[in-house]
């Protein structure tokens, strides 16, 4: 996308496909911050410059704390850009923020700050973060029946008769007990509940299309993949079946 140059700030902004500001940078290369250490440095440089790309200064105070249990959503958006991850590879320190909404994690969204250190100087920053988020509830009831319903996400996608289990201790998978020897259901051993925006243009499937279907049909072969449901919050999952009766755990 083509850049535009913010005269009062000193600053190359870039736009994505969609209109909101995917990349902004110092004209200057890279500028100084008041704070030294990488964390702080990066939250006062997308303080300082919150309206330049579409987001709120107080996402990154702790102003709009939300709930980090999905099931207990209240009423409101709460939004929040929360440290994820610092990584260091020489002089060049990359600091990352996840986006939550109700302390819930949003899918592949969120701010990356990459700066020189000592002292520290902000290089650019990298938006993928939505300026608002308005989410569907699903009860409490719906998020579990997703997980462990038999038509729910897990047993849709791997094709399952009998409903999944969710399982709270991985050493009685790892080494079952001899009245769990015999259950070879699959056992969902970790799980996620985070926000996911569904996209229907982006629609992968490997059905055949169908000839009353509006719009261009996207295929994949030979790989299989399910189709995401229209809802968020979502739950990902990781599953595993148990060993068999005659399998010994080493």
């Amino acid at each position: 996308m083509p850049e535009e140059y913010l005269h009062d700030d000193r600053l190359y902004r870039e736009h994505g496909t969609d209109g909101r500001t995917s990349v902004l940078r110092p004209a200057e290369r890279s500028r100084h911050t008041n704070a030294q250490l990488p964390q702080q440095a990066a939250a006062e440089f997308l303080t300082n410059h919150a309206t330049q790309l579409g987001i709120q200064p107080e996402w990154l105070t702790g102003e709009s704390l939300g709930v980090s249990d999905a099931t207990a959503l209240g009423d409101d958006d709460a939004i929040e850009l929360l440290l994820a991850t610092e990584k260091h590879q020489f002089d060049t320190t990359t600091v990352a923020f996840q986006q939550t909404w109700n302390g819930i994690p949003v899918w592949r969204r969120g701010t990356t700050v990459t700066m020189k250190t000592g002292p520290a100087r902000v290089t650019g920053v990298q938006n993928t973060s939505f300026p608002s988020i308005s989410v569907d509830r699903p009860t409490p009831a719906k998020i579990k029946a997703s997980m462990t319903g038999k038509r729910g996400v897990v047993a849709r996608a791997l094709g399952l008769n009998d409903a999944p289990v969710l399982a709270t201790d991985h050493a009685a998978i790892v080494r079952p007990s001899r009245s769990d020897a015999a259950d070879d259901r699959v056992h969902i051993i970790s799980n996620e509940v985070v926000v996911y925006r569904y996209d229907a243009r982006r629609r992968l499937s490997d059905e055949a299309p169908r000839s009353d279907a509006p719009g261009p049909a996207m295929t994949t072969s030979p790989a299989t993949v399910t189709t995401l449901p229209s809802r968020w919050p979502y739950p990902t999952w990781r599953a595993s079946r148990t060993a068999p009766s005659d399998s010994r755990a080493s």
